[in-house]
């Protein structure tokens, strides 16, 4: 949507200068400018003085723009008169200015009689520049544009005039001028003189006989939603001619046998039409907005109709929006429309309801053919305004593209609201009478009622049997009601002892949750819910009998399952509380307290209640949404859950899987080490995948079939800390579609606080110990280390329990120690060098040359020049003892190396080979030479292809390494790394992998995204010595040329929950 900004005006000897402002919007009508009208009568503006820079406004400037209007009184770039416009580009994007004929000198111009508008530019660069000369509505939104290219150094007057064959309906839309540069480098262009040429009549609108009998391709029979895509260019036509024969003042002069074929015609279109066209300019202006870059036409396509026909800059990003305003469905179930995507690319788009950003329709659009687009007219309905809210975007590998080129938009087609209602009269005709409706037939009158719930009103209103559904849905709440009523009457009738007690506590609960998970109809007819309370209240007597026993009940705290027993536990701890001190002593304090201590590690993060319902959207990869409903209800075990009735699978091209996303930037998950909940899967050899909302590192688990799966994300996969745009998946085999009733139980943070407690402490007690910034010195290195060491073991969580206090005092300590170091490494070398004399050997004047070179470009120049000076001298006189040095350290490299770790000593080889004078260097072997350049052909092969990412150490060897904690087998749930199909191909991978010292063994293996998870000998490795461990892999045995493939790693004892420490380098190909 294009928003007009004002230009503020900060003139200083005539230079308007605009500096990335957000400008304020402006009412035309209220705050116009508007110079004395020159001689001129085809002079929209001359740029002359401040207030025709004032007149211009400014659209969509990007806040970080910078770049400078100013009036320029150089005659060189002047057309006419005494002044023109400077326009200094600094950084930033396109810039587009708008000239309001409001605004201008010719306030009262009538544009039904533009011919062709003109303006000049002076290019002063030595190279092409391009702009944008457009026609715009009173949004700024161009409806014709003429792009050219200025000359360097030149003048180029540029002239759109085609005006003068468009209608003069089309026309009244225009509101005024516009020019955009399209520059990517520092710039200065002058604009003079903005003319318009104004022509002595206007094209007259259609004539409504001669329209309506040439209209042709006219069906045999009535329109059908089979035949709908063979008829849009007569549906068009057939409005039109309608709306013709409304406009015409003198009905008469239409002719009979046209207003009778007129009416043939619409008997034809079967209640199919236009419910918004291009047919209707005023569209354009008033009910029409879209993203800036876009110019907006029309056309009309002999298979397809009038056509709006949108011009889209490749210079912008790859999405652009369009905003269909007041559009109005009434009459109507379902709405068409027909894209044409004229790209080599196919494209994404979503439609919603106004600017809403979720809950979409989603789909894709064909490259270089017409696509149609079909959707529910609730989307419509369900907006405030009546508005459609559409996104064309292309993704390549999760990245946005630009795309550019002349896009078709047709008409918006409606589909009879009876002709959609008609499948749901006969689903609801299909049921079976009210006296023969039993609980048997819930799930069908559940279906029924949320298809007719799918419907727009319009169409809701045209079920005439919508009364059997009413009364098929009381009747099942009847039998619902009377069933609960039922299992009251026997619970209440049972007599309480001290032995069965707890068992009626129990029930009682259970009949509770039933009761909450009633219908609402269902739930006001239920009469017996007061019988149930009373029994409650006489159950609290046996208060003391019912605690002991459930608490007897729960397992040993080691082997519960935890977060699944919260629930219970705090029911326990409820009643516990109830209890005087006479009656706790019966209860196992010990136990329950243990519970709690381990409760105490999880905190409820995501409540799957109806008001949370709403943050659930159905979603899908840019493609077709699966089909099915979501519901909340209560479980016995697992709380609040959501229901996801799966009817039928995504259709587009991942994979059989129904997905589902969250929008809730409240939930925080950036203090816990986990995300906790369940999954119940409904069917065979199926997985759940979670996405953080980067879509980067998928988390996938293998799910049991028919059982509730415990399912633990890595909390720092949520890069921005909260649960919003958390992506997670039900994804069958291959073949299969993943329909079945799934449940998610509720999300619950987990954290090891103890761990975590014991961590943090210790880390803040070394930190706090240190001296301050200014009084540490190299002794106390170790201290510093020891507090690096402890900062590496955390995980990503545990950063957010430390006082930022702390951190800053840790990281100047680290800042400090490698300025105390940096002097230390130089106060090094100078005493290297200082200590050699006539009688060093060449290893010693070897060595210190190696020293120095191996250090910074930055320390290097720190050197004072006398030790440099000395240096060289040395190993000048050195010569031969020297060289016979540096042969054996190049031989015994050559002979050992280990790339990529040993790169670096490469780097510093060959500087001081390059760095010796010829007399020196010709006192070296051959061998040396012929070592090192071939070492740097092999060296350039490597080069880094993926990281895990995460917290990242710089180790003086081995470069960047990431931390990782191990966990123990479970491989579906320990995804180190993801790597694209191909990457590497016909190449060796290469990485490092640390061991802390007396870690356990660790497994590494790789997989395919295929969901066969295998490793073999050549896809893995076994991490068993402390330390460094070099990993190599031919790229073909471990990345699949037609699947991403995934990295694994765990702990080979099982006894071990995790361990920390562990690092991994870049990921290396050659």
């Amino acid at each position: 949507m294009n928003k007009k900004n004002n230009i503020v005006c900060a003139l200083i000897v005539l230079v308007f200068v605009v500096t990335c402002l957000t400008f304020a919007a402006c009412d035309k009508k209220d705050d116009n400018i508007v110079p004395p009208a020159p001689a001129d009568p085809t002079l929209i503006t001359s740029f002359e003085n401040v207030d025709d820079l004032y007149a211009l406004t400014a659209i969509e400037i990007a806040p970080n723009d910078e770049y400078k209007l100013g009036v320029n009184s150089d005659k060189n770039h002047v057309s006419d008169g005494e002044a023109s416009l400077r326009y200094t580009f600094a950084s930033g994007g396109s810039h587009l200015f708008c000239q309001y004929i409001a605004d201008s000198h010719l306030s009262d111009l009538d544009v039904t009689k533009l011919s062709a508008v003109s303006l000049d530019f002076f290019n002063t660069s030595d190279t092409e520049q391009i702009v944008t000369l457009s026609v715009t509505t009173s949004s700024g939104a161009a409806l014709f544009s003429k792009q050219q290219s200025l000359s360097p150094n030149a003048k180029t007057t540029v002239v759109y005039d085609e005006l003068g064959s468009f209608s003069y309906k089309r026309k009244a839309n225009v509101a005024g001028f516009s020019f955009r540069f399209d520059v990517e480098s520092p710039v200065t262009i002058y604009v003079d003189n903005m003319r318009v040429t104004l022509g002595a009549s206007d094209v007259p609108p259609e004539d409504f006989n001669a329209f309506t009998e040439g209209i042709v391709n006219v069906p045999e029979q009535p329109v059908t939603t089979e035949t709908l895509d063979q008829n849009i260019a007569f549906l068009d036509a057939v409005g039109y001619a309608r709306q013709l024969y409304d406009g015409l003042v003198d009905k008469t002069t239409a002719k009979a046998a046209n207003v009778q074929l007129l009416k043939k015609y619409e008997t034809l279109a079967n209640g199919y039409a236009a419910l918004y066209t291009p047919r209707n300019d005023t569209d354009i202006v008033d009910k029409w907005e879209y993203g800036v870059g876009l110019t907006v036409g029309t056309d009309v396509d002999k298979d397809y109709g009038a056509m709006w026909s949108i011009v889209v800059n490749a210079k912008r990003d790859g999405e652009q929006s369009l905003r269909f305003t007041d559009v109005s469905v009434d009459g109507f179930g379902e709405a068409v429309m027909y894209v044409y995507n004229p790209t080599e690319y196919q494209l994404q788009y979503s439609l919603s309801g106004g600017w809403q950003s979720f809950g979409a329709e989603r789909g894709k659009l064909s490259q270089g053919e017409w696509n149609k687009i079909s959707f529910n007219a609730s989307l419509v309905e369900n907006d405030t305004v009546g508005s459609l809210f559409m996104i064309v975007s292309r993704m390549e590998n999760g990245v946005r593209m630009p795309f550019d080129g002349v896009f078709g938009f047709s008409a918006i087609y409606g589909v009879p609201a009876s002709i959609v209602a008609k499948p749901i009269i006969d689903e609801i005709a299909t049921l079976p009478v009210v006296e023969e409706i039993g609980l048997t037939n819930k799930a069908e009158v559940g279906t029924v009622r949320a298809h007719y719930d799918n419907l727009s009103r319009s169409a809701k209103a045209a079920v005439t049997n919508y009364k059997k559904l009413s009364e098929a849905e009381n009747k099942i709440a009847d039998i619902e009601a009377q069933t609960l009523d039922d299992k009251i009457s026997v619970l209440v009738a049972t007599e309480v002892t001290q032995a069965n007690a707890a068992v009626c506590f129990d029930k009682t609960v259970e009949l509770y949750n039933e009761y909450r998970a009633l219908s609402n109809l269902a739930y006001g007819k239920v009469t017996k819910i007061g019988e149930l309370n009373t029994f409650k209240k006489y159950l609290d007597g046996y208060l003391p009998t019912i605690v002991k026993d459930m608490t007897d009940n729960l397992p040993s705290a080691d082997l519960a399952d935890f977060p699944k027993v919260v629930d219970k536990l705090n029911q326990i701890l409820q009643l516990f509380d109830l209890l005087d001190e006479e009656d706790r002593q019966n209860i196992d304090v010990d136990k329950l307290a243990k519970y709690k201590s381990m409760a105490s590690d999880y905190a409820l993060l995501y409540d799957f209640t109806d008001d949370n319902l709403g943050k659930i959207s159905i979603t899908t990869d840019f493609g077709n949404a699966w089909q099915g409903t979501m519901t909340t209800q209560t479980d016995v075990d697992y709380g609040n859950v959501l229901v996801c009735d799966v009817k039928g699978g995504h259709a587009g091209d991942f994979s059989r899987n129904a997905e589902f996303r969250v929008r809730d930037t409240s939930v925080k998950t950036a203090k816990y080490e986990k995300i906790v909940f369940y999954v119940y899967c409904p069917i065979d050899q199926a997985m759940f995948r979670c996405y953080p909302s980067n879509w980067k590192n998928p988390y996938d688990v293998k799910l049991s079939a028919n059982a509730w799966n415990k399912i633990e994300v890595d909390a720092s996969l949520f890069v921005d800390g909260t649960l919003d745009g958390m992506f997670f998946l039900f994804i069958s085999k291959e073949g299969t579609q993943p329909v079945g009733v799934w449940k998610v139980s509720d999300f619950f943070g987990y954290v090891d606080r103890e761990t975590t407690n014991k961590l943090v402490s210790g880390f803040v007690d070394v930190v706090n110990a240190l001296p301050e910034t200014a009084q540490l010195t190299l002794a106390d290195e170790a201290m510093v280390n020891q507090a690096t060491e402890l900062y590496r073991q955390f995980k990503p969580y545990c950063i957010n329990y430390i006082s930022q206090a702390v951190l800053n005092k840790y990281k100047r300590a680290v800042d400090k120690l490698a300025e105390l170091k940096q002097a230390s490494v130089l106060d090094k070398l100078t005493s290297m060098v200082n200590d050699l004399t006539e009688n060093s050997g060449g290893e010693e004047v070897y060595a210190a040359l190696y020293y120095y070179t191996s250090l910074s470009k930055a320390l290097q120049k720190q050197v004072d020049e006398a030790v440099v000076s000395k240096l060289i001298n040395m190993v000048e006189t050195s010569g031969v003892k020297f060289a016979a040095a540096l042969d054996a350290d190049v031989r015994n490299f050559g002979a050992n190396y280990d790339f990529p770790r040993q790169l670096s000593k490469l780097k510093v080889l060959s500087d001081i080979i390059n760095g010796l004078s010829d007399e020196v260097y010709a006192l070296l072997s051959t061998e040396t030479s012929t070592t090192i350049s071939a070492l740097n052909k092999i060296g350039k092969k490597y080069a880094v292809v993926a990281n895990v990412g995460g917290d990242v150490v710089v180790d003086e060897q081995y470069g960047n390494a990431y931390r990782l904690t191990v966990k123990p087998e479970a491989p579906e749930q320990n995804n180190l790394l993801t790597l694209a199909k191909g990457t590497a191909s016909g190449k060796n991978i290469v990485f490092y992998v640390y061991r802390p010292d007396a870690a356990s063994d660790a497994f590494l293996y790789f997989a395919g995204q295929n969901n066969v998870w295998t490793s073999t000998d050549k896809t893995s490795v076994t991490i068993s010595a402390d330390g460094w461990t070099r990993v190599e892999f031919a790229a073909e045995d471990v990345v699949n040329a037609d699947w991403t493939t995934y990295w694994y790693i765990y702990l080979k004892d099982k006894n071990v929950s995790e361990e920390s420490g562990w690092l991994i380098s870049d990921i290396y190909a050659y």
